[in-house]
C-alpha cells in the first residue's frame, strides 16, 4: 500500500510546515497478528501510476500482469486501491459508496477479480472528516465504515490524515477508529496510517541522523510499547518519485529508526512506494532500490504501470528475484546495520559517447570521489546480507572538461548545451556530473576485508551472490564491482 497522504506531504490537522510520519499498524491490540503480519507487507497500489484514474478496467490490467508477470508467485499478493474509489457523498443512510463511474460492472466485480487472482484486497480512508482527494472520512462514521471494510474482507487498510478532526486529535481518531475495526473485523487487517512530524532544525531531546532531525514519536518517548501501536514507520519528508536522489533520500530518511528502534517481528520501518521499472531509472538503480529496500526489512510495495515499455524486461531483470526478496521476508526481522560509510578517492580516465561510439581519452584526469556504503543484516539460517551500494561519484564540470577536452570555464559548458559531447557516465546538472551512470560504463571494484563484516580475515566463507545467482568461496576479502548507483547483494556464511 502507498506510504503517502495524498496529493501533498502534509496531513491536514491544524499546523503548518508539519512532515510525515506515516505509519502501518496492524491492530495486535485487536486480537494479535497472523503470521505474515508479522513480516514486511508486499503488493502493488494504485496511486503511483494511476492516481485518481482508477477504474475497473486498468486494476483488472494490474491484477492480470502481476499473475502472468509471476509477480503473484513470488509474493507481491496484496492489491491496494488507493483514493478516490468513492463517490464524493455518502448515501442516504451515510453509508461509502464505490463510484459507480471507476467501479461500472460493480465494486464486487473488481474484489471478486482479486479473490481468483489468489490476491488479497487493500482499501484507502482518512481519519478525518475527508480523504485527501475531497472524498468521505471516518470521521463521525467510524463503526459504518468498519463494517463496510470488513463485509469486503480488506486485509490492508490505509488511514490517511487529510479531513479535519473536529475536537479530536489524530491518535484519539485513530483509536477510535480501532475500536469499530476491532468489532468488525473476526481477524484484524493492516491498517497503515499517517503521523504528523515537526522538521527541527534545533532539536533537544530528539534523534539526530545526518542532515534529518526528527522525533521518535509518542509510542517511544511515552514508553508505549512499539508493536501494539506501529507496524512500520516512514519519514516522508518529500513524495517518493522515480529517481535516483529520491531512493536515496528516502532511505536515508529512515536508516536510524531502522537500524536502532523499529525492527523486529511485527514492526518495521517502511521506506515508501518503490519505484520500480517506472521508467526514469536504470535497471542497475532499480537493483539498488530493490536491495536497499529488501535490507531494510521495509514493505515492499510495488507502484509501477505494466503498460509502460520494457515493464517485462524489467519485471524479470528486478522484481521477481526470489533470493532479494527471501532476505526481506526472513523470519527473524532484524534491523540493517551501516558498517561502512566512506568517501574513497580513485583515479580514473573519462569515457565518453560521440555519434555512439565509446571513445577514452588520454591525459591526466582529475581524481575522482566514490562515496561507498555497506550494509549489513543478520538472517535466521545464520547467515549475514550483505549490500555493498555505490551511491555517487562527483567532479565538476570545469575539472572533467578542461581535463578531457581542453576547453575553458567560458567554452566547457557549450560542449554540453548543445549536444556536441554526450557524457555516458552520468547526467549534467548546473554544476555536477554524476559519473558512470550507464549500464555499459566501466564500473569500480570495492575489495570488502571480511573484518568489516565481523569475521577474521584467516576465515573462509562462502558468497551467494543474490544478483548473479552464483556461489564462491574467499579469504579475506570479497571483490565486488559495479556502476556507480549501481550495487552488490550477496549472503555471507562462515565455514
Amino acid at each position: 500500500m502507498s506510504i503517502f497522504c495524498g496529493s501533498t506531504n502534509k496531513c491536514n490537522i491544524g499546523w503548518t510546515s508539519i512532515n510525515l510520519l506515516l505509519v502501518i499498524v496492524p491492530l495486535l491490540v485487536l486480537g494479535g497478528p497472523s503470521p505474515t503480519q508479522l513480516l514486511p507487507a508486499m503488493g502493488w497500489s494504485t496511486w503511483n501510476s494511476l492516481g485518481c484514474s482508477i477504474n475497473e478496467t486498468n486494476i483488472k490490467n494490474a491484477i492480470d500482469k502481476l499473475v502472468s508477470f509471476g509477480l503473484v508467485e513470488v509474493g507481491f499478493r496484496g492489491v491496494h486501491i488507493d483514493d478516490c474509489w468513492s463517490l464524493v457523498h455518502r448515501d442516504g443512510d451515510g453509508n461509502l459508496v464505490p463510484d459507480p463511474r471507476v467501479f461500472p460492472s460493480g465494486f464486487q466485480a473488481t474484489v471478486d477479480n482479486i479473490n481468483k487472482a489468489n490476491m488479497t484486497l487493500g482499501m484507502y480512508t482518512a481519519r478525518g472528516s475527508t480523504t485527501c482527494e475531497n472524498r468521505p472520512g471516518l470521521l463521525g462514521y467510524e463503526a459504518q465504515d468498519a463494517a463496510f471494510f470488513a463485509k469486503y474482507n480488506v486485509s490492508y487498510l490505509k488511514i490517511d490524515s487529510c479531513g479535519n478532526y473536529g475536537n479530536r486529535t489524530a491518535f484519539e481518531e485513530y483509536f477510535i477508529a480501532a475500536e469499530e475495526l476491532r468489532k468488525a473485523f473476526a481477524v484484524p487487517p493492516y491498517v497503515e496510517t499517517c503521523e504528523e512530524l515537526t522538521y527541527l532544525h534545533n532539536p533537544t531531546n530528539y534523534s539526530l541522523y545526518g542532515p534529518v532531525a526528527y522525533t521518535t514519536g509518542p509510542w517511544l518517548t511515552e514508553g508505549l510499547p512499539v508493536d501494539m501501536i506501529a507496524n512500520a514507520v516512514l519519514i516522508e519528508f518529500e513524495n517518493m518519485v522515480d529517481s535516483w536522489e529520491q531512493t536515496m533520500s528516502n532511505f536515508d530518511s529512515q536508516f536510524y529508526l531502522t537500524s536502532r528502534l523499529l525492527t523486529y517481528p511485527g514492526v518495521t520501518n517502511h521506506l515508501d512506494m518503490m519505484t520500480l521499472c517506472m521508467g526514469s531509472m536504470q535497471l542497475h538503480e532499480y537493483r539498488s532500490q530493490f536491495s536497499l529496500w529488501s535490507i531494510m526489512g521495509s514493505p515492499l510495495i510495488l507502484g509501477n504501470d505494466f503498460n509502460t515499455p520494457g515493464t517485462a524486461e524489467c519485471v524479470q531483470a528486478v522484481m521477481v528475484n526470489r533470493e532479494v526478496i527471501a532476505v526481506n521476508q526472513d523470519p527473524l526481522v532484524a534491523p540493517a546495520q551501516k558498517v561502512f560509510d566512506t568517501m574513497v578517492t580513485v583515479d580514473s580516465s573519462f569515457i565518453f559517447v560521440t555519434n555512439g561510439s565509446l571513445i577514452r581519452r588520454g591525459g591526466v584526469a582529475p581524481p575522482i570521489t566514490v562515496w561507498w556504503q555497506v550494509l549489513t543484516r543478520p538472517l535466521a539460517s545464520g547467515e549475514v546480507s550483505v549490500v555493498v551500494v555505490c551511491r555517487e561519484a562527483p567532479v565538476t564540470v570545469s575539472a572533467l572538461l578542461q581535463a578531457s577536452l581542453g576547453c575553458q570555464n567560458t567554452t566547457c559548458g557549450r560542449y554540453l548545451e548543445d549536444g556536441g559531447v554526450d557524457v555516458m557516465l552520468g547526467t549534467y546538472n548546473k554544476h555536477t556530473l554524476r559519473l558512470l551512470r550507464g549500464d555499459d560504463a566501466v564500473p569500480y571494484v570495492f575489495n570488502m576485508s571480511l573484518p568489516l563484516l565481523g569475521i577474521p580475515s584467516s576465515k573462509t566463507v562462502v558468497v551467494r551472490d543474490l544478483w548473479a545467482h552464483s556461489t564462491a568461496q574467499y579469504q579475506g576479502t570479497i571483490p565486488t564491482s559495479m556502476n556507480v548507483h549501481g550495487c552488490a547483494h550477496f549472503n555471507v556464511k562462515v565455514l
